[in-house]
């Protein structure tokens, strides 16, 4: 086995607590007042201002801020914290305007940021300047703490997203940070909602993964006008109002996307009576055609599951008694991510059924996009709220309006709408309402959360686990080991890990989610059976850098030959005597590369005992066989040799 360097025992021993939690929840809240005193109202934006607060809080940290003025007073930020450069950036993206907000109709003025009675005030608490606090004290705490990244930090504050996106189009522009921007492989931004019960609880965490896209659409139509005590059958109105009733009465079809189906089956736990059946199998329910009228008739239900079309503005006439020569009307429609826009244009062209009335599509349509969840940062998001807000979902969530992440998508980043923060249904009616608020203990738990997924998914360690190896330490006596591995494992748990460690930290008290992998065969069973968790690969028989025989010029034999039938048979759930079951995470066969020079070398020890293998891992003891495993893994090398592998033709199997 591989002794640990004694300079990373030292460094372990060493390293430093985190500095307390509780002075960055401080650092937030005090941030969050200062910014939400800063106008940026848009029109007229004024979001230079807010750039240059950023500026100032960021420099003080030394981070490197870039500030772009593309018009007077309207401006984006853009901050590096910059990684190894072994994974594609990850963008943190805000925005810095904010909606018009009328002080007549406040408790508070709208922009005091106001702390009183557990509430931050202000316009922007919810939309969406709490976020980017939330992003920018990651930020700092990654620089204080000398978080080591695997990928560069991107902070992105934008201008104009609640009017045009003219900020974010500029930043996507050669002249902008797209040299930068469009090298990322993620970017978090506003779109999670998470909305909490009676006792605070939230019900699931939602994370938007995809968004309709606004389609408007103006219908008009010309006619003859005349005075309105002669009524004309054919006029202009009348048209309209005809096509008008044919849209109101038309139903679209309902589409399930894997994203809504995955939201409604995390909502069938809570749903009562039929829905909860329906909401476990969406493609079932909707292929019901009573169901279907169900599901249709309810407004937030069928939002998700269709294009839909709101008659929002008539325009006609000017006097009671004239009848218009012109009319015409305007449709707010929101395709599904996917649809084709001019499909719906002849779908309904189709239920108008008038060649009088004209469609004018808009004259800029953005697709309508979605990012996938099987991805690395979608599982620390479940990984750190599951570890944050045991039992709470983590579902997916599709956005009726659009967010900037439409913009990004495209050049290939997986956009995620996320946010801790939790919220009453009430104060996340004040987003664009009146006395807009956020409460301060959201605010404050959820920068520890926030920094923890940018930590998971940025950090050199990433997944949930870090390996301390730990074995063959001949230097330190029993109990300074002991003591060793007990203040590693406090270390690694202190930052959301799961310890994993060799036989040999087994003779400490560990932590119940501490891990022991198994490889000596002769380690001592019973402080093995009292493992939390147990990875098993003992070096006799998983070991896949030994040698199959001695013949084999590859390989190693300090463990013993390893030929296929030793591989496969042994039993993981009986190796450990007094293990239990539960215990026992699965088998892990390790492939040291002292001897290895290509890949050819690496697919020769490899195969076929890593088949033998798995099917220990993945399968139970019965019916396990080795003559029916031998004769299936024989049918195998057609596959393997159309692939290239280099894999050990060995005696005992009767390849094909």
């Amino acid at each position: 086995m591989r002794a640990l360097l004694p300079a990373v025992l030292a460094a372990l021993w060493a390293a430093p607590a985190n500095p307390p939690a509780a002075s960055y929840e401080d650092l937030a809240v005090d941030l969050l007042q200062r910014y939400l005193q800063i106008d940026t109202t848009v029109p007229p934006g004024n979001e230079l201002k807010g750039a240059l607060f950023f500026k100032d809080v960021l420099e003080r940290e030394g981070i490197r801020v870039e500030v772009d003025e593309f018009a007077p007073g309207r401006a984006n930020l853009l901050a590096t914290l910059p990684g190894s450069g072994r994974a594609r950036p990850l963008i943190l993206m805000n925005h810095i305007d904010v909606v018009p907000a009328d002080a007549a109709r406040w408790k508070v003025p709208p922009f005091s940021g106001l702390r009183q009675d557990g509430l931050v005030w202000g316009r922007g608490a919810e939309d969406m300047k709490t976020e980017a606090i939330l992003q920018l004290v990651t930020l700092v705490r990654a620089r204080r703490e000398g978080l080591k990244l695997d990928r560069d930090l991107l902070f992105l504050a934008t201008a104009d997203e609640e009017a045009g996106f003219a900020g974010a189009l500029r930043a996507l522009s050669p002249e902008g940070f797209r040299d930068r921007l469009a090298k990322a492989e993620f970017l978090i931004t506003e779109g999670g909602e998470n909305i909490v019960d009676e006792s605070g609880r939230p019900a699931f965490f939602g994370v938007a993964t995809g968004e309709k896209g606004p389609f408007w659409l103006k219908l008009q139509t010309t006619g003859t006008p005349g005075h309105g005590s002669r009524p004309i059958a054919d006029s202009a109105l009348n048209r309209l109002v005809r096509a008008l009733d044919r849209v109101r009465e038309h139903r679209t079809a309902l589409k399930v996307l894997p994203a809504v189906a995955k939201f409604f089956r995390d909502q069938a736990p809570r749903a009562a009576g039929a829905r909860a059946g329906w909401y476990r199998d969406l493609d079932a329910a909707v292929a019901d055609p009573a169901t279907a009228r169900a599901l249709y008739d309810d407004r937030e239900v069928s939002a998700l599951l269709r294009n839909t079309i709101s008659i929002t503005v008539v325009n006609a006439g000017y006097k009671t008694n004239v009848i218009p020569g012109t009319a015409s009307a305007e449709l707010d429609v929101r395709l599904l991510p996917g649809e084709d826009p001019q499909a719906f244009l002849a779908e309904l062209r189709k239920v108008i059924d008038d060649p009088t009335v004209e469609i004018v599509p808009p004259s800029d349509f953005r697709q309508p996009n979605a990012s996938p969840t099987d991805t690395a940062l979608f599982r620390a998001v479940e990984r750190v709220l599951g570890r944050h807000f045991p039992g709470v979902p983590v579902t997916t969530t599709l956005l009726a309006g659009a967010t900037e992440s439409v913009l990004f998508r495209p050049l290939g980043i997986a956009a995620y709408g996320f946010t801790p923060l939790l919220t009453t249904s009430e104060e996340i009616s004040t987003a664009h309402g009146d006395d807009e608020r956020v409460q301060e203990a959201t605010v404050r738990r959820s920068t520890g959360v926030f920094y923890d997924v940018v930590r998971e998914i940025a950090a050199m360690t990433p997944g949930p686990y870090f390996h301390i190896g730990g074995d063959e330490v001949k230097t330190l006596a029993p109990a300074q080991y002991k003591a060793f591995v007990e203040r590693v494992q406090e270390i690694v748990q202190s930052h959301g890990k799961q310890m994993i460690g060799w036989d040999e930290i087994a003779a400490a008290t560990l932590l119940p989610t501490s891990i022991v992998q198994h490889w000596r065969p002769d380690a001592a069973h019973g402080e093995l059976a009292r493992a939390p968790h147990l990875i098993l690969s003992p070096a006799n028989r998983t070991y896949l850098d030994m040698k199959y025989d001695q013949n084999t010029a590859l390989g190693l034999s300090w463990a013993g030959l390893i030929p296929i039938k030793t591989a496969y048979d042994w039993d993981p759930a009986t190796l450990v005597q007094g293990a239990a079951p539960a215990a026992i995470l699965g088998v892990e066969a390790p492939l040291w590369s002292e001897t290895i020079a290509t890949m050819r070398d690496a697919e020769f020890l490899a195969l076929p005992r890593l088949a033998a293998i798995a099917e220990l891992g993945w399968s139970p003891a019965q019916p396990r066989d080795w003559e029916s495993f031998r004769v299936r893994l024989g049918a195998q090398s057609p596959r393997w040799v159309a692939l290239g592998i280099n894999f050990y033709r060995a005696p005992e199997v009767p390849w094909k």
